[in-house]
């Protein structure tokens, strides 16, 4: 990165995605579509359309901002930056936008809840699949600004951009875009599928406490936390850990709280907080956490955090190094947002037969 780039110039080149900086649409519609199309089974584009719930924070607002500029695109302005969104993944794929969720960063997680209790459903009409999906493309002047007034940004400069959660010296985190997707099924007869990934629990909770700020107390993230690692032990936990001075602490204070609370005597579960590797995706974090749980839990492996050479005190393990799992390794995914929003959710990779 040349010297003296302008700190908006430098949010833009280290947090965005090639594929989605020249595109015809917004840079979140191509984001969403194409995570949607690697999830999406070959004969599911080519039969019923299949049901989708979208959670996003913001939307498509590079097009929502070409529209109040300029005067084109006057679809987004009457539809919003997620109806928008929603409509042009209904036309480039074989799906229907059932529900759209914004609840700051814990959005996407809160699709996956509605989504698995719309296929919990004691009803034959129940579906068998739902596509959740998300997309966050904002690294628009406005809210670079705006997070950087919050304080919640890392120094934005030509040696010191760069997020560091769960460090002991971290200043906040940087933005990047994403976009994510996943297909939940049902299975009646779960054997057949002797290599899987199981959704266990998913639960949400708000506690309102602030616009902006959690309670300081994290009740919400307590409630979520108890509900979804009551019933089963976990080896690893996906923090929200945003890296910004004032939440890791208490949040993972909260998860080491809560399991010593849950399971006495057990081990405690290791942590591994992607936003050090990827950014701060904002209402697609929980979604890209939930990804990255299953492929940890394939590869049986954590990645490492070589950000982390001084990190914050926890009972909970943390390495910078990468981690040898269990094959059956459980992962708890949490995502927690701006006025008190939470969602966790956990999920299991099970293997019959040989490996």
């Amino acid at each position: 990165m040349p010297v003296g780039v302008d700190g908006v110039s430098r949010v833009r080149g280290l947090g965005s995605v090639s594929i989605a900086q020249h595109t015809g649409v917004d840079p979140s519609v191509t984001l969403a579509e194409r995570a949607a199309m690697e999830a999406l089974p070959t004969l599911s584009r080519d039969a019923n359309r299949v049901p989708c719930v979208l959670g996003v924070s913001k939307g498509a607002v590079h097009a929502l901002a070409e529209a109040v500029n300029t005067g084109r695109i006057p679809e987004v302005v009457a539809r919003g930056p997620v109806g928008f969104l929603a409509s042009k993944l209904e036309e480039r794929l074989n799906v229907t936008v059932v529900r759209s969720f914004v609840a700051a960063c814990a959005s996407s997680l809160t699709a996956v809840h509605y989504a698995r209790l719309m296929m919990s459903q004691p009803s034959p009409h129940a579906p068998r699949r739902v596509l959740v999906a998300t997309s966050e493309a904002a690294l628009l002047p406005m809210f670079i600004h705006s997070y950087r007034r919050l304080g919640v940004l890392t120094q934005v400069s030509d040696t010191g951009y760069r997020g560091r959660p769960l460090h002991r010296h971290r200043s906040g985190f940087m933005l990047a875009e994403v976009g994510a997707a996943v297909m939940l099924e049902r299975l009646d007869h779960p054997h057949d599928k002797s290599d899987r990934i199981e959704l266990l629990n998913t639960a949400i909770a708000c506690d309102g406490f602030d616009l902006i700020r959690p309670d300081p107390g994290m009740p919400a993230l307590q409630r979520v936390a108890d509900e979804v690692m009551a019933n089963q032990a976990i080896q690893c936990i996906h923090p929200h850990a945003t890296g910004t001075v004032e939440h890791d602490p208490p949040e993972v204070a909260c998860y080491a709280s809560v399991y010593t609370r849950l399971h006495p005597g057990a081990p405690l579960p290791h942590l591994y907080a992607h936003k050090g590797a990827l950014g701060h995706t904002l209402g697609a974090s929980g979604l890209v956490s939930l990804v990255i749980a299953c492929l940890c839990a394939r590869a049986k492996k954590l990645p490492p955090m070589p950000w982390l050479d001084d990190p914050i005190d926890t009972p909970l393990q943390i390495s910078r190094e990468a981690i040898t799992l269990l094959p059956n390794a459980t992962h708890a995914v949490f995502a927690a947002g701006f006025g008190g929003h939470v969602a966790g959710t956990v999920v299991r990779r099970v293997v019959t037969g040989d490996w």
